[in-house]
């Protein structure tokens, strides 16, 4: 019994020399040995038993990891790029890495791979951007990058744009001509999924852009036919049908959108409008009323509503109107013209060149505004800024002549 009692403790005390003395490294994974002293260099211990140094802080990274991450690209509209990593850590780099892993492999990888993403994504053409051959380059280039700062594997895969992104990409092009960047991975996209009305949108604003208005129309209205309450195709088609004066087809859109939703403050907005255009003023009072019910707060309802009530001579409820609006946004430059206009036709003209000059002030200045203050300076005796603003509204006037495209392109509010 004695033997065996003194055995029993001999073994304990190589189990216990083993834990204080040795250190094992699990498989799939290697161990940074912090320096002890500065200028001592890190050691790197690989999967397996090593002898334990005293006074290094240790620290474990797994050889392989994945992780998913996003880059988001800096300018409005441009996409979220979605990737995943599959990476490996190359032992004889490992100490020169840990200075920046700094205990985090998954968190390096994350933040060096979107920073490199951004980086990629911002010395591209919008059009570029949004192309499948720009993902392949960036993934390209980031895996050679990691490769370079010491890994040995870098396989990164970014995700295709989702149809959200490509709407949103066109959106961004078409206001300057280039939305035709995107029809080859806009078409790519339709053929997989052709009843999206997104990419029916996105295609009629690349058709809209190469001046193939009839095909957009097309385009905008099977977008309704799938979702009558879409916002954006409906916005495509009030510009189009307004620049040529279909209120009639318009009016049959709006009225099959409020069908499947009659509650929409910004369809009953444009049905105010296009009824406003048809001379139903009854009908259209109602329509901009039942918005503001909706929409107590929306200065662009209580724009046309003031408006309306100017038409029909109701000049106090238009300023009460435009007033409110003032109240909301007020460094809102329209919402300063109207209520000045509104003030100076009712020959208040004491109070309406305030706002006026409030508009003017924010960069507004329009041919419509310099001829209003050319009026209401003129009314007030003041001659010499009357002729200059009336020198400013000829002068703007030209100029908005010169660019009708760029007026046209604006949606009706």
């Amino acid at each position: 019994m004695k033997r065996l009692a003194i055995a029993g403790i001999a073994a304990a005390a190589v189990v216990l020399v083993v834990f204080l003395f040795t250190m094992r490294v699990p498989a799939g994974s290697l161990v940074v040995l912090e320096t002890a002293s500065p200028g001592e260099p890190a050691l790197v211990l690989t999967p397996g038993w090593h002898r334990r140094p005293f006074g290094r802080r240790s620290v474990v990274y797994p050889l392989e990891t994945v992780i998913a991450g996003e880059a988001v690209v800096a300018g409005e509209g441009s996409p979220t790029l979605r990737y995943s990593l599959g990476a490996a850590l190359e032992p004889s780099q490992a100490a020169q890495l840990h200075a920046a892993m700094r205990g985090d492999l998954k968190e390096y990888l994350k933040s060096r791979t979107s920073a490199m993403l951004t980086a990629f994504a911002s010395r591209a053409t919008p059009g570029v951007l949004f192309s499948d051959g720009f993902r392949e380059q960036a993934a390209a280039g980031v895996r050679e990058a990691l490769m370079r700062e010491g890994f040995a594997k870098a396989d990164l895969t970014i995700e295709p744009l989702d149809v959200e992104a490509l709407l949103n990409g066109v959106r961004l092009l078409a206001p300057a001509g280039n939305a035709s960047e995107l029809r080859a991975p806009v078409t790519r996209a339709l053929a997989a999924d052709p009843r999206s009305w997104r990419l029916l949108t996105a295609m009629g604003m690349i058709n809209e852009s190469e001046k193939l208005v009839a095909e957009a129309e097309t385009n905008y209205l099977d977008a309704l036919a799938i979702d009558p309450g879409a916002l954006p195709p409906m916005e495509r088609l009030l510009t189009i049908y307004s620049t040529v004066g279909e209120w009639t087809k318009l009016q049959r859109v709006l009225d099959a959108a409020l069908a499947a939703n009659p509650d929409s403050a910004q369809h009953l907005n444009w049905t105010g409008l296009v009824l406003m255009k048809r001379r139903d003023l009854v009908g259209a009072e109602r329509a901009l009323t039942h918005a503001l019910e909706l929409a107590p707060d929306n200065a662009t309802v209580m724009a046309n509503l003031g408006t309306l009530l100017m038409s029909t001579g109701r000049n106090e409820e238009a300023i009460a109107m435009f007033r409110r609006a003032v109240d909301l946004a007020p460094g809102d430059p329209r919402a300063l013209v109207n209520l000045g206009s509104a003030l100076a036709a009712s020959d208040r003209f004491d109070e309406a060149l305030e706002p006026l000059a409030r508009a003017e002030a924010s960069g507004f200045l329009t041919h419509n505004l310099a001829s209003t203050l050319a009026i209401v300076h003129g009314k007030l005796g003041h001659a010499e800024e009357a002729t200059a603003y009336r020198a400013k509204a000829e002068a703007l006037k030209e100029q908005e002549r010169a660019s009708p495209a760029a007026q046209a392109a604006l949606p009706p509010t």
